[in-house]
């Protein structure tokens, strides 16, 4: 019968972060994690607790969020099922920036900070495939910026639906992974306006859309439509 120890090191070798450790070594790392569960809305941590440690995302969708002091709560991002969160902070000793809450029922695992230090100094191709995945986050978190400042709302919200069929010719389906309050304020837009702008949308014939599935009749002229948006 499979321990615990070795039901989470099975589950982590599923990961590409830790694809290239060896058995003893995936082992080792799994007596030191911990597996967590969350159910719909339920708290993770929240910001200004301390970085012990990042998470690694198996199951379901967390959402990482801000709250203003008008309560209002902006969403910075969300990690789904073999995302992570956590390391930049840890690396820095410094506690969480952001709170964090799963958006339905979850699945993850906590890596704390000394089992990741022990692989560090082990494993310099472990060190790469880590200091990758941070880059290319601060690569989308750049873009994000670049869009928020630069884009309208209608350019924000093909340029989302573009990243699920930017490699489809003629029609397409998109289910959307989110709730739209959770897509708008990803795409710092109020509900209000991206229930404008999907309308908007749909009455220049680019898509249709109803609850989270949206038909592209033709991703060539929804691309050619945030072009144009941009020359306005």
């Amino acid at each position: 019968m499979m321990d615990e120890t070795q039901h989470l090191a099975n589950r982590l070798r599923r990961v590409a972060l830790f694809a290239l450790l060896d058995e003893e070594e995936l082992e080792a790392l799994a007596r030191r994690c911990r597996p967590v569960q969350l159910t719909r809305d339920e708290v993770l941590f929240l910001r200004g607790e301390p970085a012990r440690g990042f998470y690694l995302v198996e199951r379901g969708r967390i959402k990482l969020f801000l709250d203003s002091p008008s309560g209002a709560e902006k969403i910075v991002d969300t990690v789904g099922p073999g995302g992570t969160f956590g390391e930049a902070v840890m690396f820095l000793d410094q506690p969480y920036p952001v709170s964090t809450a799963a958006l339905g029922e979850a699945e993850l695992v906590f890596v704390p900070k000394e089992a990741v230090d022990e692989l560090l100094e082990r494993r310099p191709d472990f060190c790469r495939r880590m200091l990758a995945g941070m880059a290319m986050r601060l690569r989308v978190m750049v873009r994000d910026i670049e869009a928020y400042s630069l884009q309208t709302a209608a350019q924000r919200v093909i340029g989302y639906l573009l990243q699920s069929c930017e490699h489809e010719r003629g029609e397409a389906t998109i289910e959307l992974p989110l709730p739209r309050y959770v897509i708008a304020s990803r795409l710092n837009l109020t509900p209000e306006t991206l229930s404008r702008v999907f309308h908007e949308l749909a009455q220049q014939g680019v898509l249709r859309s109803e609850g989270r599935r949206v038909v592209v009749p033709d991703v060539g002229r929804l691309r050619d439509y945030g072009g144009r948006e941009e020359r306005r």
